[in-house]
């Protein structure tokens, strides 16, 4: 007998009810977000956020010396990190007659490093690479390629279930299919996507390959580690001429900086620029 309309909307209003539930005993308590609604109206000072980066990048500074890295007065400064003390952001100690102040903990550390990588998320204006049009791996050295439509990224490792790299810092492969079409013009025969053997291929784009540029996968980061060189499996693979139709164009080597799921479709951005 057919479903009626009905049936269906009391069955889905039924199978949600217990998931709702258990969100509600997990989500945040109001008390909580009251508390976390008042850290970030003391946070929304830019000049108070100054002084948290300035304490987070030297360490611990005396009044005077965080005046003057955030250009401002003695007396604003004295203000703001008695609001930081008391929301237990900063500390204190006395070396003779001066006071030097820092913060408290890796987690506000955490807290501001999230706040900066969320306000590099891409826009707009941000610099946009390609798309994946195809991810894939290898879960031993030499077996075939395992084709995937999404796959999780995580910190220290890379692509899930490929095999594990020699250098940690070459967790993910990124080449560009533009990139290989010049590459074939110059061995004057086609290279397919599986042959340089790549975790992710590009449609498009000019990959960067300075060393500690910042990169967004979707919503993984990933930071440039170097040019991913043709080796002697890929002569074997594409032949005669593979190395040097292949040089700067057989994509690069990336470390995860941010873990997360890419999934085929994402777009490649250019994040923040090298740290050094």
């Amino acid at each position: 007998m057919p479903t009626t309309a009905t049936e269906n909307s009391t069955c889905q209003l039924g199978s949600a009810e217990p998931h709702l539930d258990a969100v509600k005993r997990s989500m945040t308590t109001l008390d909580e977000a009251t508390a976390v609604t008042d850290l970030f109206k003391l946070l929304g000072d830019p000049t108070r956020l100054q002084m948290l980066s300035a304490l987070v990048e030297a360490g611990e500074l005396n009044v005077g010396s965080l005046a003057a890295a955030v250009e401002t007065t003695e007396q604003k400064v004295s203000q703001g990190l008695r609001l930081l003390r008391s929301a237990g952001l900063v500390a204190n100690r006395r070396a003779g007659r001066t006071i030097y102040y820092r913060v408290t903990s890796d987690e506000v550390r955490q807290l501001l490093g999230l706040s900066l990588d969320h306000t590099t998320l891409p826009t707009d204006r941000s610099p946009h690479i390609g798309s994946i049009e195809r991810i894939s791996f290898a879960p031993n050295s030499g077996d075939p390629l395992v084709v995937v439509d999404q796959v999780a990224v995580e910190i220290g490792t890379g692509i899930e279930g490929n095999r594990p790299g020699e250098n940690s810092a070459r967790q993910v492969s990124i080449q560009s299919r533009q990139e290989l079409d010049l590459a074939e013009k110059r061995l004057g025969r086609p290279i397919h996507a599986d042959q340089t053997r790549r975790n992710i291929t590009l449609d498009a784009g000019e990959l960067p390959r300075v060393r500690g540029q910042r990169l967004l996968l979707g919503t993984v980061e990933l930071e440039v580690f170097s040019d991913a060189p043709p080796c002697a499996t890929m002569t074997r693979i594409i032949g005669t001429g593979a190395r040097p139709a292949l040089r700067k164009l057989g994509g690069i080597h990336c470390r995860v900086i941010q873990a997360g799921t890419i999934h085929v479709g994402d777009d490649l951005h250019l994040g923040r620029g090298p740290r050094d």
